[in-house]
C-alpha cells in the first residue's frame, strides 16, 4: 500500500471521527478538513477548520466580502460542468478564482470568476 493510499484511509477515519464528534449534543462546532501534506516517511499534517454551529466559516466570510463587487452567486450555489455538479466553497486570495467542491468526489477545483458566472447564470459579462 502506498503512502497516498494510507492517507486516503486515514482521511476517511478522521472524517468519521469528526462527524461522530459533531453528533454529540454538547459539541458547538462543525469541522472541515483541508488538504493533507506529507513527507516520504508518511508523516502528515492537515488543516482543520472549526465553525461555531450557526456561525459563518472563514471561507464563507472571504467569499461574501468579494461576491458583491465581482457579481458572483451565493456561497454554496451549485453548478454543473462536464456532467459533474460543483458547490461553491470559497474564493482564492486574489479574487480571480472561485473554489468549488465536486459533489461526486469531494475534491476542490478552481474556476475563473467569469466562467462560474456563466455556468450559474448562462450569461458571461462582456
Amino acid at each position: 500500500m502506498t503512502i497516498k493510499d494510507e492517507l486516503r484511509l486515514a482521511r476517511i477515519q478522521i472524517e468519521i471521527a469528526l462527524r461522530e464528534l459533531e453528533k454529540k449534543t454538547d459539541c458547538p462546532y462543525t469541522f472541515s478538513m483541508g488538504n493533507i501534506s506529507y513527507d516520504r516517511e508518511g508523516n502528515f499534517s492537515v488543516k482543520l477548520e472549526a465553525t461555531k454551529r450557526g456561525g459563518v466559516s472563514k471561507s464563507e466570510l472571504e467569499y461574501n466580502a468579494s461576491k458583491g463587487w465581482l457579481g458572483l452567486p451565493d456561497f454554496g450555489s451549485l453548478f454543473v460542468h462536464q456532467g459533474c455538479t460543483y458547490e461553491i466553497t470559497g474564493i482564492n486570495r486574489t479574487g480571480t478564482k472561485v473554489i468549488a467542491k465536486q459533489k461526486q468526489n469531494g475534491k476542490g477545483y478552481l474556476f475563473g470568476v467569469d466562467f462560474v458566472k456563466f455556468l450559474v447564470s448562462g450569461d458571461v459579462k462582456k
